[in-house]
């Protein structure tokens, strides 16, 4: 399944798949993950416990919602996917932490993309922990893993 249709494939640039896409189904996926988000959240007890993070759509889907939602949140986990130039970032999510991994042999969001999108984050006030791998194509790796536990073992310790 999928969060959004995507009207083109082999897309070369950020600005051929923000219009790729299709914004009315990103934003009635991003009405159910909010309310997912407001559900753990509600378990957890406080917004800034909650990371949420995804892989390809679900990495842009994380990046959409999380930066997007009203409450600060932990930290999104980003993993071969990108950021969309619509995305609205909310006053309390300014300066997250982001982990993100993307293959540069990726052939399904081209590693252009990826890079764009930490240098959009970064410009943005983001502390974005980046990573591309060198013979990953559109997957995730031992490598994509043992980073993602190093970023949020560094974001977590010593938090209640």
């Amino acid at each position: 399944t999928s969060w959004f249709d995507i009207k083109q494939l082999g897309i070369s640039s950020i600005d051929v798949f923000e219009n790729s896409i299709s914004k009315e189904e990103v934003d009635d996926s991003k009405q159910i993950i909010s309310k997912c988000m407001e559900d753990e959240i509600k378990i957890l007890g406080d917004s800034k416990r909650f990371f949420i993070g995804g892989f390809s759509q679900g990495c842009c889907m994380s990046l959409y919602c999380g930066l997007g939602y009203p409450e600060q949140i932990g930290g999104i986990i980003c993993l071969s996917g990108c950021y969309f130039p619509h995305t609205t970032i909310s006053s309390s999510n300014q300066k997250l932490p982001i982990y993100y991994s993307h293959g540069n042999d990726d052939q399904m969001i081209p590693v252009a993309a990826g890079r764009y999108s930490c240098d959009i984050l970064k410009k943005a006030g983001h502390d974005v922990h980046e990573e591309f791998i060198e013979g990953l194509g559109h997957s995730v790796s031992a490598q994509t893993l043992q980073g993602f536990k190093k970023f949020f073992s560094s974001v977590t310790d010593n938090k209640p």
